[in-house]
């Protein structure tokens, strides 16, 4: 059986067996943005996210993020105004990680639940319209055959909590590119609204 926590903005997981502690990040090679691609945009502003990271940004910048293992990149668009968000989702909750650690700082765009509610707040207030506002989720692989097969695996729960979260916020999950055994890198580019999705020894993939 397995425990969730975070250390230094790591998500470990701990087995109750032997109370040893494994991080559930591993080492993710993806090809880095450097390619053909990318540099058709050199002249675009390229704004990135890391793990545990996110904000709102308008068009015509590029938000990049890379590393995505099991957690899950959310990608929040208005269509019409061009203005977009991006949150590197760790966990599918904040519940959890406050009891195990009530001193926990900055959980903001760290967990499901928290990250969905910053990214639409700073969207509005911004001037995005909730009714054009379209989602795109990106990631939740199952990184540690060992474990994270089944139902419990920390990828699996992000990505039903995220899901739970947008119907229950009423944003359309219009895109996804998730699961599988590979890392990934995005580009999402606010003046379309496209994700590009990367992984080694595959083909990049637009949602």
């Amino acid at each position: 059986m397995w425990m969730e926590a975070m250390k230094n903005g790591r998500v470990l997981m701990m087995n109750e067996k032997n109370r040893e502690w494994k991080s559930s990040q591993p080492t993710i090679s993806a090809r880095p943005f450097g390619s053909a691609a990318t540099q058709r945009h050199t002249h675009t502003p390229v704004r990135q996210f890391a793990m545990g990271e996110g904000g709102v940004i308008r068009a015509p910048h590029i938000i990049s993020s890379v590393g995505i293992g099991s957690c899950v990149a959310v990608t929040i668009y208005d269509f019409k105004r061009k203005i977009g968000g991006l949150a590197h989702i760790m966990l599918p909750d904040s519940y959890d990680i406050r009891t195990l650690n009530p001193l926990t700082p900055n959980l903001k765009y760290k967990c499901a639940d928290t990250a969905i509610a910053a990214l639409l707040e700073e969207l509005k207030g911004n001037g995005a319209i909730r009714q054009d506002m379209v989602a795109k989720m990106i990631g939740g692989a199952k990184m540690f055959s060992s474990y994270d097969d089944s139902e419990s695996g920390v990828g699996t729960q992000n990505i039903r909590s995220i899901k739970q979260i947008l119907k229950k916020e009423r944003i359309p999950l219009i895109a996804e590119d998730v699961g599988g055994h590979h890392g990934r890198n995005i580009e999402f580019h606010l003046d379309s609204g496209k994700v590009i999705v990367r992984a080694m020894g595959k083909e990049d993939r637009e949602i």
